[in-house]
C-alpha cells in the first residue's frame, strides 16, 4: 500500500493483479489490473506508482496507464522505495545472487548492486531510505546478519 501524489491511496492485490484505488478524502476510487502478480507497490518521485512484480517492475500513472521493465535475466524484483537520486531502488531476491537493483525513473535504465560477502542467503530486507540520503537494506551471509547501505 503507498499514498500517491494525488492523495488517494494505491493497494496492491498480489493474488487478483488489481491495483485497488482510493481516497483518503474526496476524490474518486478506481481499479486497475496488472498482467503480473504486484510483489510491492510504492510511490515514486516522478509523480507515478511503481510496482515490482518478481520478473519486471511496472510504473502506473494515476489514470492506470502502465509502463512495464524487465530486469535483467534471472531478477526477481521485489521490495521498492523512492531513493533520494529520484530512481526507485529495489531488491533481488534470486536466491542464487541477491542484489540491490536501482531503476530510473525516465528511461528505466536498470543498475544491479551486488551485496557484500559470500554466502548471501535468500533473506534480503528493505531497502528503506534513510534520514540520511542513502539506501539502507538488512541481509545474511554464512557468518550473520549485517545492514547495507548505499549512499550518494
Amino acid at each position: 500500500m503507498t499514498t500517491g501524489p494525488d492523495g488517494r491511496l494505491y493497494v496492491g492485490d498480489g493474488y487478483y493483479r488489481l491495483i485497488y484505488v482510493l481516497p483518503i478524502s474526496g476524490g474518486t476510487s478506481g481499479t486497475f489490473s496488472m498482467s503480473t502478480t504486484i510483489a510491492d507497490i510504492s510511490s515514486g518521485s516522478d509523480g507515478n506508482i511503481w510496482v515490482a512484480s518478481g520478473a519486471t517492475i511496472e510504473k502506473v500513472t494515476t489514470a492506470g496507464t502502465v509502463t512495464t521493465y524487465t530486469p535483467p535475466t534471472g531478477v526477481h524484483a521485489i521490495k521498492l522505495v523512492a531513493g533520494p537520486d529520484g530512481a526507485m531502488w529495489f531488491v533481488d531476491d534470486n536466491p542464487s545472487a541477491p542484489k540491490i537493483g536501482r531503476i530510473t525513473t525516465g528511461a528505466g535504465t536498470v543498475t544491479m548492486y551486488t551485496i557484500p560477502g559470500t554466502g548471501v542467503s535468500y533473506e534480503v530486507g528493505g531497502p528503506t531510505l534513510g534520514s540520511d540520503g542513502g539506501i539502507w537494506f538488512g541481509y545474511r551471509t554464512s557468518t550473520g546478519n549485517y545492514v547495507g547501505r548505499l549512499g550518494y
